[in-house]
Protein backbone atom coordinates (compact mmCIF):
# COMPACT_ATOMS: atom_id res chain seq x y z
CA UNK A 1 0.00 0.00 0.00
CA UNK A 2 1.68 3.00 -0.98
CA UNK A 3 0.93 6.50 0.83
CA UNK A 4 0.92 10.37 -0.72
CA UNK A 5 3.38 12.23 -1.07
CA UNK A 6 2.69 15.95 -1.21
CA UNK A 7 3.22 17.56 -4.07
CA UNK A 8 2.61 21.79 -4.46
CA UNK A 9 2.91 21.69 -7.97
CA UNK A 10 0.19 19.14 -8.53
CA UNK A 11 -1.85 19.53 -5.49
CA UNK A 12 -2.36 23.01 -4.66
CA UNK A 13 -5.68 24.46 -5.09
CA UNK A 14 -4.56 28.04 -5.02
CA UNK A 15 -5.58 28.85 -1.59
CA UNK A 16 -2.72 28.38 1.81
CA UNK A 17 -5.18 27.11 4.12
CA UNK A 18 -7.30 24.88 1.95
CA UNK A 19 -3.88 23.81 0.85
CA UNK A 20 -2.34 23.44 4.35
CA UNK A 21 -5.83 21.64 5.09
CA UNK A 22 -5.35 19.08 2.14
CA UNK A 23 -2.02 18.50 3.65
CA UNK A 24 -3.12 17.35 6.70
CA UNK A 25 -5.55 15.08 5.35
CA UNK A 26 -2.94 13.55 3.36
CA UNK A 27 -0.73 13.19 6.57
CA UNK A 28 -4.02 11.69 8.31
CA UNK A 29 -4.44 9.50 5.36
CA UNK A 30 -0.69 8.21 5.38
CA UNK A 31 -1.04 7.13 8.90
CA UNK A 32 -4.04 5.23 8.54
CA UNK A 33 -1.87 3.33 5.44
CA UNK A 34 0.61 3.11 7.59
CA UNK A 35 -1.66 1.40 10.44
CA UNK A 36 -2.95 -0.90 8.05
CA UNK A 37 0.40 -2.43 7.04
CA UNK A 38 1.13 -3.34 10.79
CA UNK A 39 0.43 -7.13 10.93
CA UNK A 40 -1.19 -6.73 14.53
CA UNK A 41 -3.46 -3.66 13.62
CA UNK A 42 -6.62 -4.18 15.17
CA UNK A 43 -10.15 -3.28 14.21
CA UNK A 44 -10.09 -0.34 17.08
CA UNK A 45 -6.93 1.27 15.77
CA UNK A 46 -8.22 1.48 12.28
CA UNK A 47 -11.93 2.79 13.25
CA UNK A 48 -9.66 5.55 15.44
CA UNK A 49 -7.80 6.36 12.62
CA UNK A 50 -11.06 6.63 10.99
CA UNK A 51 -12.68 8.67 12.82
CA UNK A 52 -9.92 10.90 13.25
CA UNK A 53 -10.17 11.20 9.76
CA UNK A 54 -13.83 11.82 9.02
CA UNK A 55 -13.86 14.52 11.73
CA UNK A 56 -10.82 16.30 10.45
CA UNK A 57 -12.70 16.47 6.88
CA UNK A 58 -15.59 17.37 8.05
CA UNK A 59 -13.73 20.32 9.66
CA UNK A 60 -11.80 20.91 6.76
CA UNK A 61 -15.54 20.46 4.61
CA UNK A 62 -17.08 23.68 6.59
CA UNK A 63 -13.92 25.45 5.94
CA UNK A 64 -13.84 25.06 2.25
CA UNK A 65 -17.66 25.07 2.24
CA UNK A 66 -17.64 29.02 3.86
CA UNK A 67 -14.11 30.21 1.34
CA UNK A 68 -16.34 28.89 -1.91
CA UNK A 69 -19.23 30.78 -0.93
CA UNK A 70 -17.22 34.40 -0.29
CA UNK A 71 -15.33 33.44 -3.34
CA UNK A 72 -18.41 33.47 -4.97
CA UNK A 73 -17.98 30.11 -6.65
CA UNK A 74 -20.50 28.80 -9.07
CA UNK A 75 -20.32 24.96 -8.45
CA UNK A 76 -20.42 25.76 -5.06
CA UNK A 77 -24.09 23.48 -4.39
CA UNK A 78 -22.12 20.85 -6.36
CA UNK A 79 -19.38 20.44 -4.60
CA UNK A 80 -21.23 20.62 -1.01
CA UNK A 81 -23.35 17.34 -2.43
CA UNK A 82 -19.80 15.54 -2.93
CA UNK A 83 -19.35 16.43 0.84
CA UNK A 84 -22.35 14.64 1.91
CA UNK A 85 -21.49 11.73 -0.42
CA UNK A 86 -17.75 11.36 1.43
CA UNK A 87 -20.23 11.59 4.31
CA UNK A 88 -22.41 8.73 3.40
CA UNK A 89 -19.46 6.59 1.83
CA UNK A 90 -17.63 7.00 5.54
CA UNK A 91 -20.38 6.38 7.73
CA UNK A 92 -20.66 2.59 5.65
CA UNK A 93 -16.97 1.85 6.25
CA UNK A 94 -16.98 2.88 9.93
CA UNK A 95 -19.77 0.27 10.37
CA UNK A 96 -17.96 -1.98 8.48
CA UNK A 97 -14.75 -1.63 11.15
CA UNK A 98 -14.91 -5.34 12.53
CA UNK A 99 -14.82 -7.39 9.07
CA UNK A 100 -11.77 -9.29 8.02
CA UNK A 101 -11.40 -6.84 4.67
CA UNK A 102 -10.67 -3.53 6.62
CA UNK A 103 -7.37 -2.79 5.34
CA UNK A 104 -8.31 -2.99 2.19
CA UNK A 105 -11.81 -1.83 2.54
CA UNK A 106 -9.94 1.72 3.98
CA UNK A 107 -6.93 2.02 1.53
CA UNK A 108 -9.16 1.67 -1.59
CA UNK A 109 -11.52 4.13 0.04
CA UNK A 110 -9.24 6.56 0.96
CA UNK A 111 -6.92 6.52 -2.02
CA UNK A 112 -9.78 7.04 -4.40
CA UNK A 113 -11.29 9.80 -2.31
CA UNK A 114 -7.68 11.69 -2.53
CA UNK A 115 -7.78 10.75 -5.98
CA UNK A 116 -11.20 11.51 -6.90
CA UNK A 117 -12.45 14.92 -4.71
CA UNK A 118 -8.73 16.41 -4.16
CA UNK A 119 -7.05 16.11 -7.37
CA UNK A 120 -9.94 15.87 -9.26
CA UNK A 121 -13.07 17.76 -7.80
CA UNK A 122 -11.40 20.36 -5.98
CA UNK A 123 -9.12 21.38 -8.99
CA UNK A 124 -12.13 22.60 -10.51
CA UNK A 125 -12.38 25.49 -8.46
CA UNK A 126 -8.51 26.31 -8.71
CA UNK A 127 -8.89 28.55 -11.80
CA UNK A 128 -11.73 30.47 -10.04
CA UNK A 129 -9.08 31.10 -6.54
CA UNK A 130 -6.43 31.92 -9.04
CA UNK A 131 -8.57 35.03 -11.00
CA UNK A 132 -10.02 36.74 -7.21
CA UNK A 133 -6.01 36.03 -6.60
CA UNK A 134 -6.70 34.56 -3.00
Amino acid sequence: MKKIVWDSGKFSVGHVELDNQHQQLVEIINSCIELSRLPDHSAVSMMKCLIKMNNYAQLHFRCEEKILREMGYPLVNDHLELHAEYARKMETLLQSADQDDLREKIYEFLMQWFDQHILKEDMKYKPHMMDKEV
